[in-house]
């Protein structure tokens, strides 16, 4: 009698490599399969970042510092830029964070709260070197800058009359801008008393300034009067020369006749 014994095979297993491939991936830990009870970790498989796994059994291929700037991407802001790292050199005005410091400015350089990038005329900063100047700043007048960033805002012209300081007589007041003289007689009534000193500082009358028939209130339509060659005040209708406050000469006579309270 024959007896067929048949025995258990110990040769190649699944894998092919001899029976020591346990995750059946193809590579046994002998030919450098880092971890033999994962079937996704070999030589040469795809490293899948930020894992926490060496898929590709590479010790120098980086899990989580994709750009190779030596900085993990806890601390890296883009792991996909190297030159983005807490050690990044910040180029300003391009909009990226180059050294992952929000606090660095990249387009306020001089602290002020104004950036130079979008916006229109009198809404980014026109000098990112001076804190003094952005739009948010009062101009100082006079002093041949723009410090509230605004061409607009006329840095010779106070009062906005249109008439720089060096051929304004008062860059404080824009009602006021020429000095001049009348040539001749002035009376209250005349057509020319109305208005007399519109756009005036200050003018001179020539003859005589009649002040006779005016009220306190018109009194003041030849308030601009410094130099007048006579002055002359008769009846009762005025009760101080106040309107005539800059009236600082008088070349001829003064005659205050008929008036008690003068």
């Amino acid at each position: 009698m024959w007896l067929l014994i048949l025995g258990v095979g110990c040769g190649e297993g699944e894998g092919g490599k001899g029976g020591g491939d346990l995750d059946r991936d193809g590579w046994e830990a002998g030919e450098g399969d880092c971890d033999d009870l994962d079937a996704e970790v070999y030589p040469g498989a795809a490293e899948i970042p930020y894992s926490g796994r060496d898929e590709d059994c590479a010790a120098g291929t980086a899990d989580d510092d994709l750009d190779g700037d030596g900085y993990a991407v806890v601390e890296d802001c883009d792991d996909l830029d190297a030159g983005v790292n807490p050690d990044g050199t910040e180029v300003v005005y391009n909009g990226v964070d180059e050294d992952c410091d929000g606090w660095t400015a990249d387009d306020d350089l001089d602290g002020d709260g104004w950036g130079v990038g979008e916006g229109g005329e009198g809404e980014r900063d026109c000098d990112d070197a001076d804190a003094g100047r952005s739009p948010g700043a009062a101009e100082v007048y006079y002093d041949g800058v723009d410090q509230d960033c605004d061409p607009l805002t006329a840095d010779g012209d106070q009062d906005g009359d249109g008439y720089a300081v060096a051929e304004d007589c008062d860059d404080l007041d824009a009602a006021a801008w020429m000095t001049g003289a009348w040539e001749g007689d002035l009376a209250a009534g005349d057509a020319a008393w109305t208005g007399f000193c519109d756009g005036y500082c200050s003018r001179s009358v020539s003859g005589r300034l009649d002040v006779s028939a005016a009220t306190m209130e018109s009194l003041t339509a030849v308030g601009c009067v410094a130099e007048t060659g006579e002055l002359d005040v008769q009846g009762s209708g005025l009760t101080g020369l106040s309107g005539l406050a800059r009236l600082a000469a008088v070349s001829g006579t003064v005659q205050i006749r008929d008036n008690p309270l003068l």
